[in-house]
């Protein structure tokens, strides 16, 4: 584990590592569109759509960052090196900074972020010595990595594009002209910046004692292209053409175009040294050496030699890693396979999302076919928001979109498509005639096949491709019209819970429960309820606030994600009964009294997971990742995206593996999981079901031993070649884990343990061996 220290104003402090150090963690992130590049050293630096990695050009090895290995962010906006201080900075999109060393060390300097009310967009930064520029949509903020400390926040009532440090002067680049300000200036004060150029800069650079900068949008002063300034500020026109891929170092500078590359040295910073011809779609390409390196977006990294007067590529190319986007609103298991989509509906229409379909199987990602289906259907493919397997073909899958209708595939290919032209789905728009408004989401086969979805904005909600091909439509008294209809649940009784999760005019948002009685077209023995509110078991009133996510646990009571916090259906039978009472879960507060507090009462809820250990995980808005015993009176954990590894306080899914317990974890800003200790439960103790990882365990490791594949409650014992008892436990489900620590809590000696399990009903025992080096 990398070594991680954060830069505070006057002081260094540590930051709590506690959750990184456990071992339980993973990240799930997308390394596929390589939008940047910088190099450094024997590194080249590359983003990923946010996600940073490294290939180190000596060993051909390849290391992926990420909050495991200290960064103190997700969402990276710039890299850039940072000569002075040996390191390459990395700025986040919330402001956040943090430095890394060659040898992986974490310098964060928080306090940029931590000022930021949400509203500051970074645009561009400049390194100037041990002093950092950031362009922002309201002005410039300078920061001083020495000191680690920010120096000045200079608000000039516009977005700036491009700033740096030339000459002893801050230039700025508005939209239409170029403002200059001494550096012994009032900078604070609006009238010490005067206009130093009429041009519309897109981008700054100092080369070889010269100030250069792009010109994209020409002006009577400055044509299109690439300028020069002198000290003097005389300006030199270098080329005409637009080259809006740039990369300047201390000795070379190269910009791009998707034709052509030109290439300055320092020795001659007014001349072209090199024109290139390069056809091309790169995002970015630099110069280490002699080796141009190209991020290709969804082709990669690849480097290029100079063959004539072209660039050829020279061999490496490193292309995507992990799930293909960040994107995992929704999550199922299927077995021991993970199915995701990955967009989501946004009400006002302003966001949409690839079409996203993943599959993983503990091993290998697998995307769904995405790229001929817009051509095919007409108009774009996106926000795929939910996707489930067919009961009676693993290889055939359905996909809604928040937007777009029904997907079907086979074999991760697609197959058909289902709108208003061939099924009774309805779009959102009054006219009824806009396909791309047709608002799908909720999709669960029922035991007989029957494919059920909710048809947003519809009259009857209620859609379902029958097993026989057919279609039905039911109508769903209290949903009629509803904007946002999202997770469905069909429980073990046949039911149909769906939650509404968007209050507008003339829709309150809450839950409703159909029971069709197994009979889709006879809708005379229907019955149904919709309920916004209601009173819990103290009598309490209650108010939804919204439905999110909805679970039946194994006793068939279902726990249900809301607005106002979490609650339970003990009996779903009595939903329908005028009586009916919800349950709010007390959590004692063991101070001495007999007061208790409702369990994540006015928490956002948003998702909920069983584990093998019959424990809940609950995803909230805002306030991270909670574990909670089976009856949730205990809160067994809580993580937060500042105390533990968590990429984000916003979780949108959550979904356990039953092979190993690992909690998959969707947030807004991509994928992680955290293994939990508590596997699926074994119905018979088995030697050969038994699994032990790491085995062997290495001196470097510090994390949990797992052993997988146990009986409920097995006794497990830890026993040393002397014969003593060095740990023990009972499972969680089928799983023990183990810290490696000893009855005096020191780290156990290297040697071979003996792992010695017994059934609860002390009926049958097993042994298992561990190496520890």
């Amino acid at each position: 584990m990398k070594k991680v220290l954060v830069l505070l104003f006057l002081f260094t402090a540590l930051l709590p590592l506690r959750a990184v150090a456990d071992g339980r963690w993973r990240m799930y992130l997308a390394y596929h569109n390589n939008t940047y590049n910088v190099p450094m050293g024997t590194r080249i630096y590359s983003l990923c759509d946010g996600n940073l990695y490294s290939y180190d050009t000596a060993d051909n090895s390849v290391h992926y960052f990420s909050k495991l290995d200290g960064l103190n962010g997700k969402s990276i906006r710039f890299i850039a090196p940072a000569p002075t201080r040996q390191r390459l900075l990395v700025v986040y999109t919330d402001g956040n900074i943090d430095l890394i060393s060659p040898n992986g060390d974490v310098f964060n300097i928080p306090q940029l972020s931590s000022a930021n009310g949400g509203d500051l967009v970074l645009n561009d930064l400049a390194i100037n010595g041990d002093e950092v520029d950031l362009a922002t949509n309201e002005g410039i903020v300078r920061l001083d990595m020495k000191k680690a400390e920010l120096k000045g926040y200079y608000k000039l009532g516009a977005n700036v594009a491009s700033a740096i440090v030339f000459e002893g002067k801050l230039y700025a680049a508005l939209s239409d002209k170029v403002l200059a300000c001494d550096l012994n200036a009032n900078m604070s004060d609006r009238n010490s910046w005067q206009v130093a150029l009429n041009a519309s800069v897109r981008r700054f650079f100092v080369f070889g004692r010269r100030l250069l900068f792009q010109v994209s949008t020409p002006s009577a002063a400055f044509g299109q292209g690439l300028w020069a300034l002198t000290a003097g500020l005389q300006p030199q026109h270098l080329a005409a053409t637009d080259y809006p891929k740039a990369y300047v170092d201390a000795s070379k500078a190269v910009f791009a175009n998707d034709a052509q590359v030109i290439v300055l040295d320092v020795a001659h910073p007014d001349q072209i040294a090199q024109t290139l011809t390069a056809n091309n779609s790169w995002s970015h390409l630099t110069l280490s050496g002699s080796t141009f390196w190209a991020s290709e977006g969804l082709s990669g990294l690849r480097n290029y030699k100079v063959s004539g007067n072209t660039l050829q590529p020279a061999g490496i190319q490193l292309e995507g890693n992990g799930p293909k986007r960040d994107l995992c609103y929704y999550m199922k298991y299927y077995g021991d396979k993970l199915l995701i989509a990955g967009g989501r509906l946004d009400p006002y229409d302003r966001i949409h999302f690839p079409g996203t379909l993943i599959q993983y199987d503990g091993r290998d990602w697998r995307s769904f076919e995405e790229e001929d289906i817009a051509a095919k259907i007409g108009y774009p493919y996106t926000d795929i928001n939910c996707v489930v397997q067919d009961p009676r073909d693993p290889t055939h899958y359905f996909a809604t979109s928040a937007g777009k209708g029904l997907f079907e595939f086979k074999n991760f290919k697609f197959q058909k498509h289902y709108s208003l032209h061939n099924s009774p789905l309805r779009s959102a728009v009054k006219d009824g005639n806009a396909p791309y408004y047709v608002r799908l989401d909720g999709l669960n086969f029922d035991k007989a096949g029957n494919l059920f979805m909710v048809n947003n904005h519809a009259d009857s909600v209620i859609r379902v491709l029958k097993a026989d091909g057919s279609w039905a439509s039911l109508y769903a008294d209290g949903l009629s019209k509803a904007p946002t209809l999202e997770k469905t649940l069909i429980d073990n009784k046949g039911r149909l819970w769906i939650a509404s999760r968007r209050t507008i005019d003339g829709h309150t948002a809450g839950l409703f429960c159909l029971d069709y009685n197994g009979t889709i077209d006879n809708t005379s023995d229907d019955i149904s309820k919709y309920r916004t509110s209601g009173v819990n078991e103290d009598a309490t009133a209650f108010d939804f606030g919204g439905v999110y996510t909805l679970m039946q646990d194994t006793d068939g009571s279902i726990w249900v994600g809301a607005g106002t916090g979490l609650y339970v259906i003990p009996n779903p039978d009595e939903w329908f009964k005028s009586d009916f009472y919800i349950t709010q879960i007390k959590v004692p507060r063991n101070d001495g009294t007999n007061y208790a507090d409702y369990l994540l009462a006015k928490v956002p809820v948003n998702a909920i997971a069983t584990d093998g250990g019959g424990r809940k995980w609950i995803g909230t808005l805002g306030g991270g990742l909670y574990l909670v015993s089976p009856d949730g009176t205990s809160i067994l954990g809580h993580f937060t995206s500042k105390d533990s590894p968590l990429l984000s306080d916003n979780i949108y899914s959550l979904a356990v593996s039953e092979a190993d317990g690992e909690v998959m974890i969707g947030t807004d800003v991509g994928l992680c999981s955290y293994f939990s200790n508590a596997a699926r439960a074994q119905a018979e103790l088995d030697k050969n079901n038994v699994k032990v990882y790491p085995n062997p365990v290495r001196p470097e490791f510090k994390g949990m031993l797992a052993v997988s594949g146990l009986t409920a409650n097995a006794d497990v014992r830890i026993v040393n070649t002397a014969g003593h008892v060095v740990a023990g436990g009972r499972s969680v489900g089928g799983s023990f884990n183990w810290d490696l620590r000893g009855t005096d809590g020191f780290r156990v000696p290297s040697g071979v343990y003996d792992i010695m399990v017994v059934t609860n009903e002390a009926n049958k025992g097993i042994v298992a061996k561990v190496t520890i080096i």
